[in-house]
């Protein structure tokens, strides 16, 4: 029992750990804004505790789900649960766009916006829209609040090497954009 429940059998115990999992990239996550229609337990099936995920729709309907897995990867099925739901609730407050050259060109496709967003809530997050003559499309990724500390050339790096590398935007491009370092709040 204790390889499954790797922080004992309180629920509780897990949900909090997921909580503070999402704070890591959303600083504002908090238990309280966590979505309603989920919740979680611990149950016996044939025999034996297991990890219950509930997912309760608007017509009243409610879907369990038990989870054969330990409980680090049961607190990531809460984050995966959670993360867009973290993420919608948090309004754009502020733009920055990157000030893009001419034919700027990202992973074989035209880049046609790289933007940042400071969010009401706090933190940031970056936007990317790319595309060619047949597809195109944006993507949006929320920035870890750990890569806002240190110096503006430190997020520079750990943004580009957590990026997928088709979003990422040459160095230069970031570090010369006058009024990015301000904006995401390193001094000048």
């Amino acid at each position: 029992m204790a390889d499954i429940f790797t922080y004992g059998t309180d629920i509780d115990v897990y949900v909090d750990k997921a909580v503070e999992k999402l704070k890591e990239t959303y600083p504002w996550a908090t238990r309280e804004n966590l979505r309603r229609n989920y919740t979680y337990a611990i149950e016996e099936s044939k025999g034996r505790n297991v990890f219950v995920s509930y997912f309760k729709w608007s017509s009243g309907e409610t879907d369990r789900e038990e989870l054969d897995c330990d409980g680090d990867k049961f607190i990531e099925k809460i984050v995966n649960d959670h993360r867009f739901w973290i993420e919608s609730s948090n309004k754009v407050a502020k733009v920055y766009r990157i000030p893009l050259p001419g034919g700027t060109k990202i992973s074989g496709w035209n880049l046609e916006e790289y933007c940042f967003k400071a969010h009401e809530q706090g933190g940031y997050s970056a936007t990317v829209t790319a595309g060619n003559r047949e597809a195109g499309g944006s993507r949006d990724f929320f920035i870890p609040a750990s890569f806002l500390k240190g110096t503006f050339e430190d997020f520079v790096k750990k943004y580009n090497d957590a990026a997928p590398w088709f979003f990422m935007l040459d160095d230069r491009l970031l570090k010369n954009a006058t009024g990015l370092k301000e904006f995401l709040g390193f001094e000048k």
